[in-house]
Formats: C-alpha cells, sequence, structure tokens
C-alpha cells in the first residue's frame, strides 16, 4: 500500500502495486477496492464482487458495487439486492434510497417512488435531494391520464424546489445527469417546464469553477474552424442519419471549416471525412469543457439536446457567440445559453415560434437530407383479417390511446393489431398489462385483437410491416425512422395533423409525400379515419403505393443544403 501511494505521488501507475497486495495478503479487501477504482467498467464489478466476498458489510464496496451495476442497467436484480443490503449496513444512505427510488418509478410507480426519495430530505447535508425528485417524477409512460396530470403536478412543485435548491458544490454531478427526457412523451405543452429546469441547471454551473475561471464567456476566435458540431449521437444513430450527417456535408460543399465533437467516438470513416478535425470521446466532462472553450468557436451545433447526457452538460455552458440546437429531440431545450433552433416548414407549422425558448428557423420543406434504407419487396396484399400495427416506443402511446384503440376495434370488421413489444421489458410489461384490461373491462379478448410480437432485426423490419394495411401513428409523439420504413414498405401511415412538433414528424413526413390532405384533421377522428381505412383495402393500397412512389423527393433531397449554408452565413457574420 506505501508503495502503491508513492506511485501516485510520484505520477506513475500505481495498479500493479495494488495488485502485488492483493496477491501478497488475499484475505484484505482494501487492497482489492483500491485496485478496482483503476479497472475499466467490465473488469471493476468482478473486482469489487471479489472484495464483497471477504467483506460482505463494508459499505464502501457496496456503495461502489451498487453504484456501478445501477449505472448499466438500473433495473437489475443485483442492484435492487446490493441497495438493500448497503441500507442494512448505513440506513442513511442518501444513494441507495436515491436509486431505489429511481427504480421504483422507471418501474411503473412514480407516486411510490416520490415518497421514497422524500425520505432524503431528513437525511443530513444531502445537497442533491431535490434533484433526486426530478427523477423520480417522470416515469416511462402512465398508467391513467389522472396519473399523468397528478405527477406533471408534482413536478412543477419539484421544479419550484430545484429553482432555490442549495449550489452544488459539483454541478456536473447533476447536470446533464438530470434530464426531462420523459416529459416530452406526456403529451402536454412542456416550454414552461423546460424553461424553468433550464435556468435551474444553469444557476448551477454558473456557480462552478469553469464559470470562475471564464466568467460564463466564449474564448476568442482561434484557428480556421468557426464551427463545430457537438453529439454524443454520431454514427449510426438515428439523430446523426436525420440531421447531423447532412449538416456536416452542407458544411463541407459550402467551404465553411468544421470540427466534430463525437463525444461518444462513434463516428465512421465517412463521418470524419467531412471535418477538418475531429475529437473524439469519450472523455470527462470537464476535459471537453476545456478543449470546446479553448478553441474559440463562433457557432456550436448540437442536433439534440436532451438525449445525450455529456451534451446537455455541454449545452448549459456559452461556450460560442452562438449556440444552435434542431429536432433530434424535437422539444424546446429552455436554456438560456442556447440561441437558434433549427426546424423545418414542415415540421412547424404557423405559429410553432411560441413553443420555443430559442430563435426558430425553419428550413424549407421536411428539413431533411434521409439515406434511402434497404429496398423492401412491393406489397401484397394480405389476406386473412385487416391488420393495423403499432411498432414505436410503446411508453409513446398515452393511456387515453387505448380507448381509441378499442374504437378502432368495434368499428373495423374483424381486425388485429400488430404490437411490437419495443422498449425494456418492465415498460412493455406495464403498457400490455394496462392495454389488456382496459380492453377485457369493455367485453373484449385481449388474445383475439393483439398480436404480439419481438422486436426485429432492421433487415426484418420491412417484412414485418408488410403484414400490416395500416400504420398507427401515436397522436402524442410521432413516428419519424418507422414511418419512412412503413413509407418504404407500401404501408399507410394514419398520423394527426399536429401542431407542435413532437407530435408532428410523420405529418412533415406524409406532406413532403403529397400526402398532407390525408392527415387526420383532430384526434377524435382517428378512430374513425383508422376504421375505414381498415375495411377499404383498395383505397389502403392506393395511399402506400403513391407514399413509396414519392419517397425519391425525400430521399437525399440536397436542396437542403443551400438554405442550411445561407443560415450559417448569417449568424457567422
Amino acid at each position: 500500500m506505501i508503495a502503491a501511494i508513492a506511485c501516485v505521488f510520484l505520477g506513475r501507475n500505481p495498479a500493479p502495486c495494488f495488485r502485488r497486495a492483493s496477491i501478497c495478503a488475499p484475505e484484505k479487501w482494501q487492497p482489492i477496492y483500491n485496485r478496482s477504482k483503476l479497472l475499466s467498467e467490465d473488469e471493476k464489478d468482478t473486482v469489487l464482487r471479489r472484495a464483497l466476498s471477504i467483506a460482505p458489510t463494508q459499505r464502501e464496496i457496496l456503495e461502489s458495487l451498487a453504484a456501478s451495476v445501477f449505472g448499466r442497467d438500473r433495473l437489475t436484480s443485483e442492484g435492487s439486492v446490493l441497495d438493500q443490503r448497503l441500507l442494512a449496513v448505513d440506513p442513511a444512505s442518501a444513494n441507495a434510497w436515491s436509486r431505489i427510488g429511481n427504480r421504483t418509478s422507471k418501474s411503473g410507480a412514480p407516486e411510490k417512488a416520490l415518497a421514497i426519495v422524500s425520505r432524503l430530505a431528513a437525511l443530513p447535508g444531502d445537497l442533491r435531494t431535490p434533484w433526486k425528485r426530478i427523477s423520480a417524477c417522470l416515469p416511462p409512460g402512465f398508467d391513467s391520464i389522472e396519473q399523468r396530470d397528478r405527477i406533471t403536478g408534482t413536478l412543477k412543485s419539484a421544479l419550484t424546489e430545484l429553482q432555490d435548491a442549495p449550489l452544488l458544490p459539483d454541478p456536473q454531478s447533476e447536470v446533464g445527469v438530470r434530464r426531462l427526457f420523459y416529459l416530452a412523451y406526456a403529451g402536454i405543452e412542456d416550454k414552461e417546464f423546460m424553461q424553468r429546469f433550464g435556468d435551474a441547471t444553469i444557476r448551477q454551473v454558473s456557480s462552478g469553477a469553469f464559470h470562475a475561471r471564464t466568467g460564463g464567456r466564449p474564448s476568442k476566435l482561434r484557428g480556421p474552424c468557426r464551427v463545430a458540431i457537438v453529439s454524443g449521437c454520431v454514427g449510426e444513430h438515428s439523430v446523426w442519419e436525420a440531421i447531423g450527417r447532412w449538416w456536416s456535408e452542407a458544411l463541407r460543399d459550402a467551404g465553411i471549416a468544421a470540427t466534430l465533437y463525437d463525444l461518444n467516438g462513434a463516428a465512421r470513416e465517412q463521418d470524419r471525412a467531412c471535418f477538418d478535425t475531429v475529437v473524439s470521446g469519450p472523455k470527462p466532462w470537464s476535459e471537453w469543457l476545456e478543449i470546446i472553450h479553448a478553441s474559440g468557436h463562433q457557432v456550436l451545433l448540437y442536433p439534440e439536446i436532451g438525449i445525450d447526457p455529456a451534451a446537455l452538460f455541454l449545452a448549459n455552458h456559452r461556450l460560442a457567440p452562438i449556440q444552435v440546437n434542431s429536432w433530434g429531440h424535437p422539444v424546446t431545450s429552455g436554456l438560456s445559453t442556447i440561441d437558434y433552433f433549427v426546424g423545418s416548414e414542415f415540421l412547424d407549422p404557423p405559429g410553432a415560434e411560441g413553443q420555443y425558448s430559442e430563435t426558430l428557423f425553419r428550413m424549407p420543406g421536411l428539413g431533411a437530407e434521409l439515406s434511402e434504407p434497404r429496398s423492401a419487396p412491393r406489397l401484397k396484399i394480405p389476406s386473412g383479417r385487416p391488420t393495423a400495427i403499432i411498432c414505436q416506443s410503446l411508453f409513446k402511446f398515452l393511456p387515453d390511446f387505448d380507448e381509441t384503440l378499442r374504437r378502432i376495434v368495434e368499428t373495423a370488421d374483424d381486425c388485429r393489431i400488430i404490437v411490437v413489444k419495443a422498449g425494456d421489458d418492465i415498460t412493455v410489461q406495464r403498457y400490455i398489462s394496462r392495454l389488456f384490461s382496459h380492453f377485457a373491462k369493455h367485453g373484449h379478448d385481449p388474445e383475439q385483437v393483439f398480436d404480439l410480437r419481438e422486436r426485429t432485426r432492421p433487415e426484418e423490419y420491412a417484412s414485418l410491416l408488410q403484414e400490416a394495411d395500416l400504420y398507427l401513428d401515436s397522436p402524442t409523439f410521432s413516428g419519424f425512422n418507422s414511418v419512412l420504413h412503413a413509407a418504404n414498405a407500401g404501408v399507410p401511415v394514419l398520423t394527426t395533423d399536429a401542431r407542435c412538433l413532437r407530435a408532428r414528424l410523420a405529418a412533415a413526413v406524409l406532406t413532403a409525400l403529397g400526402l398532407e390532405t390525408d392527415l387526420v384533421p383532430q384526434p377524435s377522428d382517428y378512430a374513425e379515419r383508422a376504421a375505414k381505412l381498415l375495411g377499404d383495402r383498395r383505397r389502403s393500397l392506393e395511399l402506400g403505393e403513391t407514399a413509396r412512389e414519392n419517397l425519391s423527393t425525400v430521399w437525399r433531397n440536397q436542396n437542403m443544403r443551400a438554405p442550411f449554408a445561407e443560415f450559417m452565413t448569417t449568424v457567422l457574420r
């Protein structure tokens, strides 16, 4: 141990010393535990389990292993057992109570989770309680609209508490880690929530050491790259395919030197080729702050803010004079540090400006260049029962859509609905249980109505879609990539003419395909329109074929590049 301490003091790697100590004294837990701190995530858990077998009630080991397991899979049973063991040793462990509350919320009991997290308020010196309440407020999906309204009401109170919360000694322990991700799926107006949360997070980072040193101001322009893209969703991620990829190509074609900050190290060779400089992660967030700030860019482009924790953390800082968000996560960032939101004519109808804390800039049309998916065989008219399909993440479908499905089934003649089990096991089971209970309550046998399918591999997706006569889109959080796949397979898409971006993605695609007259005007008309299409396979086939034939207007439509270059030229002045 003394040798290891000496290595640290001399700037050398202490791992060999810790390993030798654990071999020489296999009955001691301390060398094994210390060695775990220097290992990768994959190796660390194995070493911590060995230390725990030697000292099964040692608080430090239990906390480290419980935190590591939670970071990999927050719903695993091992994590629950570890936190219960930790509480047996230390009943006041704030971290254990927080993880238990988080698991409870994600398992579909947010009100119980809030009761658990409220215990934290009684624990001495825990500055993070208001942040943990935020996590407990937002489960993936709701059991009823009444529960949704209660939970979002509680979230408002939690945000008020958060705005006055004590300043954290290390803001990055919470900022970026805590997100309002699932709020986007609640089907409510979210701008006020996002702005209040953004004000609270910016207040925290403004108290940090980085802000104190820089004054919260970007550095002066340095080097040739005046523009940079910052993203943790690079490479094969759907956000990159829809936004980041063509942004980078448009910058290259316009002769604008650019840097890519690839936060998770997922860039492919074709992605790298568009940039003068690529800086790849993963890296500590504090290191990203220093690197980006020191580079002195004039414009930072975020394809999304709200999905990737590191990108959200960085977006809370003023690292460039102009900072831009877009629809990779289709809601406003709520951050005063973000200046523009790049949307589009079809995504953002007149009046949409009021939905953003940023200044809205509309690209023409769909506002995207998209890569054509693998070609699907031409549609064959299905035989047997009329069939609809639900193939988005199931937490997108609110409880009131269960009643819409019941009305479809009761109006359409002998239809069935394929439901793809998209999501984690607990979320899927909650959705199926809720849906089946609703149908059983109204005298239907759900086993006769619903055909449950496992999530398929991409190469099998087209075949699954072609079993359906109709794709049912979520009225509150629309599909995008799955809608394009459905159109490519010749399957008509039913969606509403929504007024907010997150519910309008499919409507924008259909508008780009010349099918805007087939949008459902109001959610109340959804079931009637669905039943009509399921009962008229000829019309259904015509719509699907029209969508498929018109897709050439969407794939690799480079008409977006000139308007994007014009936008960049404007903000670079």
